[in-house]
């Protein structure tokens, strides 16, 4: 495994509005995706479904591509994945896989052992996601029960997703829908009202290995890293979008090539540098800080380990804290917010 320092550094906005509408930031996944599926390949990503589950699907149309868009703050499964991924390899397949810097690595080591020196290994484009730390699947099927049992719903959640752009793009509203008594009820909320998202902002709940993690720097393992770009406001003032920006590095030979070639044709670009890049996307520079919260808190979820007691894990072991953030949220204006939140970044 060898890390690399980027050879580029951009901020991009995906081209298609429907698309870019679907992501959580700026499109990068599909900006990148989408000529891999034109070129006949496959693209591999984490796939969100109801009930809580988690899992790495793999996408060869459009419409398979379009549900592996947006973020999820959870260990997706990857079962049976690595096989897969080189099962499609040998047949000639050009193949993207898209996940945890963590997951990208491992892969990588699988499909090297398994083909070797096979010419066929420069078929495959690894993406990795800037990441603060992953909780487990378990925590979060446990959520979507707790979810659904305190919305009464009929027949559980659907279609949660962690970051929708209803009140505007990097403030971190939830979505989901449910139904009562056969009536369909919205919701979008934001994250710090919700027990799972508020932990998973504190960075209380990612697994051990995650506040240790080798893969938190500017030298990658991959050929692509895609996530938001935070402070764009400042770093490239002129670019700023409402509809989301994200940063995109490119780490290797191959992955500039295959950038030029296709993907630059999906987005609008700016050139960028490591230095801006990392100002606000702290994992780029170290693993995420230990919360001195988190042993207590692993022992009250241990208490509550079957997840049997969900009302006492989700209402009171993980509550959320009223902070002046959160308060701020609550009273002003999605709009007014983000504006204030915009002035404070340029600042």
């Amino acid at each position: 495994m060898e890390f690399h320092e980027p050879l580029a550094v951009y901020a991009i906005k995906d081209r298609d509005e429907v698309s870019l509408q679907r992501a959580a930031s700026g499109g990068a996944f599909s900006v990148l995706a989408r000529p891999v599926i034109a070129l006949g390949g496959i693209v591999f990503g984490a796939k969100m479904h109801d009930g809580g589950f988690v899992t790495h699907e793999k996408a060869e149309t459009s419409q398979e591509l379009a549900s592996l868009q947006g973020s999820a703050y959870v260990q997706s499964d990857i079962s049976g994945i690595f096989d897969s991924v080189v099962e499609c390899l040998k047949s000639d397949r050009l193949v993207m896989f898209v996940g945890l810097p963590c997951q990208c690595a491992a892969v990588q080591a699988y499909v090297q052992m398994k083909l070797r020196s096979d010419s066929r290994l420069n078929q495959l484009l690894l993406c990795d996601l800037i990441c603060h730390g992953a909780p487990n699947n378990e925590l979060f099927r446990a959520h979507q029960l707790w979810l659904a049992r305190k919305r009464k719903a009929d027949d559980g959640i659907h279609s949660f997703r962690f970051r929708t752009k209803k009140k505007g793009w990097g403030l971190y509203y939830y979505y989901y829908y449910y139904y009562r008594n056969g009536k369909k009820i919205e919701v979008c909320e934001p994250g710090d009202n919700d027990p799972y998202y508020a932990a998973f902002l504190r960075g209380e709940t990612y697994r051990e290995s995650c506040y240790k993690c080798p893969f938190s720097k500017r030298e990658r393992v991959t050929d692509f890293t895609i996530g938001d770009y935070w402070g764009i406001e400042s770093a490239h003032p002129d670019f700023y979008d409402p509809n989301g920006v994200s940063l995109l590095l490119i780490n290797s030979l191959k992955g500039v090539q295959f950038f030029k070639q296709y993907s630059s044709r999906e987005c609008n670009y700016a050139v960028s540098n490591m230095q801006l890049a990392s100002r606000e996307n702290h994992n780029l520079n170290s693993p995420t800080v230990r919360p001195t919260t988190r042993d207590d808190l692993l022992c009250a979820i241990a208490n509550h380990r079957s997840y049997g007691d969900l009302e006492v894990l989700f209402d009171t072991t993980l509550k959320p804290r009223l902070t002046v953030k959160r308060l701020a949220k609550q009273i002003l204006p999605s709009g007014l917010y983000g504006s204030i939140k915009r002035i404070v970044r340029k600042g």
